[in-house]
């Protein structure tokens, strides 16, 4: 994705960036794609969710 997609709109930065709607892998449905620049645990800090259970998390190899 261009690095555009991550500059801030309205004053605010992105933190969180939906790049499509329409992600698929094996036997799943497609589904929204979500890129966020940080560790699995800032990312759940973000939602709140540090004491719970882990969240499923991706990571690209780059």
């Amino acid at each position: 994705m261009p690095a555009s997609y991550w500059d801030g709109y309205g004053g605010l930065p992105v933190l969180l960036l939906q790049f499509t709607s329409s992600a698929s892998a094996p036997s799943l449905s497609p589904y929204d794609a979500n890129a966020f620049r940080g560790t699995p645990q800032q990312l759940a800090s973000l939602f709140g969710a540090a004491d719970r259970a882990p969240l499923v998390v991706l990571e690209d190899a780059r």
